[in-house]
């Protein structure tokens, strides 16, 4: 499997100048965690009046001692077509920077070179001049930074990554952002998928949450090409990183449905592919490995939304063929038929809007529970707090599993 994130040929370095360097620097030295940025030209194009510097930004620093400190940087784009830059052009750039002892480090970027008399020339003033650090990024060195940071290419030269770049793109973009993937990237990357390394907890989260804010996760169920030490690792990511997932959520006013949903859905397949047994002890011990003494109540609150929504599912999956429960769809989007194939991957499978009106014939039998005895009602139904008993609620889930997989 290849590791190469980025075609580096695919990206157009000849016409970088002006404007789309300075943008294409601009995203770099956002996904570095630069502060402040300020872009100058404002993307009026080259030849506007810059005083010295496309971009000026700030970075905190450790020093040795612990203590932080702001380091001020100014970035010069030097875009060039079939020519590399030479001494004057570094010299004018070190004049301008003189001027503001504030500034720590002088970047000089270009998407071409600079010549051997320019680095010489660089380094020998540098040799007298402790004040400012000059650095020179050159074509190569942008590649590099660009392999590094696919969300960059992504967001600029979508063409130029490979599906493993998108892959990683999609991942980072999700964890910092709260951003969903699209439709058209999660239909690329799962044509694409025995090309990727899906074995990362935080990837599968990611690309989880994206089908489900695109709203069906049955055409793609990633969990299914994944090994079990990655689903039961995804199901501790999920879980434990939830309140941060939400709260990031709120942040970037995005959706938190599909977050809670990730984790349902990853409970469904450890069920299905683990059994109930080793589900619990995933889940009860996902807060464990650190010492952490977490509050038994908020790890419920946690669950409470989850596996409320999960009975919520499963109750409309397992009553489309149940002779006692019978229920009005017209709030639900999945087909009850297709709902299975988000652990059986069946390609022949589509999905279609639907979408309660809940009757239970207490004279009939519920067959995936309790076939024989009419008298006890359906817990997907009367169960008020199921996150509270947990085994017991895993138990439900896990055997309507069993019989709707078989019957369906």
């Amino acid at each position: 499997m290849s590791e190469q994130l980025i075609l580096p040929s695919q990206i157009p370095w000849d016409n970088l100048v002006g404007h789309e360097l300075e943008e294409l620097l601009y995203w770099i030295f956002d996904s570095m965690g630069a502060k402040n940025i300020v872009w100058r030209v404002g993307g009026t194009g080259s030849g506007a009046a810059d005083s010295g510097r496309d971009l000026e930004l700030d970075f905190y620093v450790s020093d040795p001692d612990g203590t932080v400190r702001k380091q001020k940087w100014w970035v010069e784009a030097k875009g060039r077509q079939d020519r590399s830059i030479d001494k004057s052009t570094v010299e004018r750039a070190i004049l301008n920077v003189e001027a503001d002892d504030q500034v720590e480090v002088l970047l000089l970027a270009t998407n071409s070179h600079f010549t051997n008399p320019t680095r010489d020339w660089v380094a020998a003033w540098q040799r007298n001049h402790r004040w400012p650090k000059i650095k020179l990024w050159e074509k190569e060195d942008l590649e590099r930074l660009c392999s590094e940071r696919p969300g960059v290419v992504l967001r600029l030269f979508s063409h130029a990554l490979t599906p493993q770049g998108v892959s990683k793109s999609v991942r980072e973009r999700f964890w910092e952002y709260s951003y969903y993937a699209d439709v058209p990237t999660l239909d690329l990357l799962w044509e694409s998928r025995f090309e990727l390394d899906l074995n990362n907890p935080t990837c599968l989260t990611a690309l989880i949450s994206s089908e489900l804010a695109n709203g069906n996760i049955n055409s793609h169920p990633w969990p299914l090409f994944t090994e079990d030490e990655t689903l039961e690792l995804s199901l501790i990511c999920s879980y434990r990183n939830l309140l941060y997932l939400v709260n990031r959520a709120h942040d970037f006013g995005a959706k938190e449905e599909p977050l809670t949903g990730c984790l349902g859905y990853l409970i469904l397949c450890s069920l299905d592919k683990l059994g109930e047994d080793r589900t619990l002890e995933i889940i009860l011990s996902s807060w464990n490995d650190k010492g952490e003494t977490v509050p038994e109540g908020f790890k419920t609150e946690l669950l409470r939304p989850v596996i409320r929504n999960l009975f919520k599912e499963l109750l409309f999956v397992c009553s489309h063929d149940c002779p006692r429960v019978i229920i009005d769809d017209s709030f639900f989007r999945d087909d009850p038929k297709e709902y299975w194939s988000r652990l059986s991957y069946d390609e022949s499978l589509t999905t279609k809007d639907n979408g309660l009106l809940t009757i239970e014939l207490k004279d009939k039998p519920c067959l995936a529970l309790f076939p024989n005895d009419t008298k006890k009602s359906c817990p997907l139904m009367h169960t008020d707090a199921p996150e509270k008993n947990l085994r017991e609620s895993l138990l439900i889930i896990e055997a309507v599993i069993k019989h709707c997989k078989q019957s369906g």
